[in-house]
């Protein structure tokens, strides 16, 4: 065995790993981007064996009921996900130096709205009138339009109960939504 030993086992990745059935690889140029190593030539015959499989699969009775079967439980899946998925709040998101407090049914799509430098700090359950009503009570914090708020004390403290009520730790005052 020369130096490189168990190196020089390993398939070239560039080529066609596909082996005859003298077990000698074909070791022509592999398909660009192919999930493996593998020819064009073999990639046509790999594809015209399984689309004939699949075809003679597809006249099979217990082939079509659990594919049916697949597909009814992916889509009580995606419909569980989707009631999972809206659960309103009202939320209230550090942005810069302000608070945002807002609503919404659907937080995580909301927050994917937001710059990446966003930090949730809280939520609650809550609805339009919920929103309204924590923007009038906090209304001598508003900073700019009409739901970006500075952390001031009292916003702080109703946000650390939030925190709190959820397991989190608070943030101990306005400075630290600074760092």
């Amino acid at each position: 065995m020369n130096s490189n030993g168990w190196r020089d086992r390993l398939p070239n990745l560039d080529r066609c790993t596909i082996t005859d059935r003298h077990g000698e690889p074909c070791g022509l140029p592999s398909v660009e981007n192919a999930p493996f190593p593998i020819c064009d030539a073999h990639a046509v015959q790999t594809y015209r064996y399984v689309s004939r499989r699949i075809g003679s699969l597809a006249d099979d009775p217990m082939f079509q009921i659990k594919m049916r079967l697949e597909s009814a439980e992916s889509e009580r899946s995606r419909e569980r996900y989707k009631l999972a998925a809206r659960v309103e709040v009202v939320y209230y998101v550090q942005i810069g130096e302000h608070i945002k407090i807002g609503y919404t049914s659907r937080l995580r799509l909301r927050m994917n709205a937001y710059p990446a430098t966003r930090r949730l700090l809280a939520t609650e359950p809550g609805t339009y009138a919920d929103e309204a009503a924590r923007h009038h009570q906090f209304r001598h914090l508003l900073a700019a339009g009409n739901e970006w708020f500075r952390p001031g004390p009292d916003l702080m403290d109703h946000i650390n109960d939030l925190r709190s009520a959820q397991g989190a730790d608070p943030i101990e005052h306005a400075r630290t939504l600074l760092n």
